[in-house]
């Protein structure tokens, strides 16, 4: 008997839910209704209740958080990092505030403009101005 190596075969697989029944499967449930992937039941969960965290989303409707953390990146406004999501723990909490760079063209000109500042300041000014910038 020789060992032949076992051919590996990559199988992709799209796991579905019953929009009728609400029945999870790979196959067909054979009600008849509609499939929706996850992605799909992702976003219409973050649409109903944004103000919910992703874990407590995906808790709530048995996906993972990585695929309500996608959904909610895909549909997410720019506005919705302000507002206080709830955890599982029903506790509000903010999220971290983030400001994105400037484009290239609008920080080149704000460079431009804080080194002709500082140009301008008088020695003890600049010195000032340098023991400030230390302790941020």
């Amino acid at each position: 008997m020789t060992d032949k190596p076992i051919p590996a075969y990559k199988i992709s697989v799209v796991q579905l839910q019953c929009t009728m029944c609400g029945a999870e499967t790979h196959a067909s449930c054979s009600c008849g209704a509609i499939y929706r992937p996850k992605a799909q039941r992702a976003a219409e969960a973050v649409a109903d209740h944004p103000e919910k965290s992703n874990r407590a989303i995906a808790v709530e409707t048995g996906l993972s958080e990585a695929t309500v953390r996608r959904a909610r990146d895909a549909t997410a406004s720019d506005d919705a990092v302000d507002e206080p999501r709830v955890g599982l723990d029903g506790k509000k909490r903010k999220l971290p505030s983030y400001i994105p760079d400037p484009p290239p063209e609008l920080r080149g000109w704000l460079i431009e403009r804080a080194v002709d500042a500082v140009r301008q300041m008088t020695p003890a000014e600049r010195m000032e101005f340098i023991r400030q910038v230390r302790r941020m």
